[in-house]
């Protein structure tokens, strides 16, 4: 993946006038795009490597770290948190623990949400791109067998969103 995002970073930073005195938020923007476009070729990759009807796929998180300043790529059910010092951190998202009432004196703050089909707005995005969701086993599945919404690879799934 570091390769792909590399080739991407050098890519888009040839292609921009002025590079060398780029702005916070459009050096972000150049990162951000870099990264879309390297996901996009890995998933790509995996896709070509592998038999037409291999149901196989993986998640994928990506955590980048430039100054002051995180870009987060995700897919699947990997999730990702910042941790800091309880008395540092802002307070936690609505519905989520913050940690402190256990005497736990750092903070998790999630930096992802799970792509899984019992969320609500998955199952939408799924059966809007003709898939199903069904829950087989005690567990919602995409067409009946993925239990992540998103994946790489994941030929069988790819008309559905994943």
């Amino acid at each position: 993946m570091h390769h792909i995002l590399l080739s991407e970073l050098r890519r888009g930073v040839q292609a921009t006038p002025n590079a060398s005195s780029l702005t916070a938020p459009a050096s972000r923007s150049l990162l951000s795009l870099a990264l879309h476009r390297a996901v996009l070729r890995l998933d790509e990759r995996l896709a070509a490597s592998s038999p037409p009807d291999a149901p196989d796929g993986s998640t994928l998180l990506v955590v980048l770290s430039v100054a002051d300043w995180l870009v987060v790529a995700h897919i699947g059910d990997s999730p990702a948190f910042l941790c800091t010092a309880a008395s540092e951190a802002p307070p936690p998202p609505e519905g989520y623990p913050d940690g402190t009432s256990t005497g736990n004196p750092v903070r998790a703050e999630p930096l992802t949400r799970d792509h899984q089909p019992h969320r609500a707005e998955e199952r939408r995005r799924i059966k809007a791109a003709g898939g199903t969701v069904q829950r087989v086993g005690g567990r919602w599945r995409v067409q009946g067998e993925l239990l992540v919404s998103r994946a790489l690879g994941a030929k069988p799934y790819r008309p559905f969103g994943t």
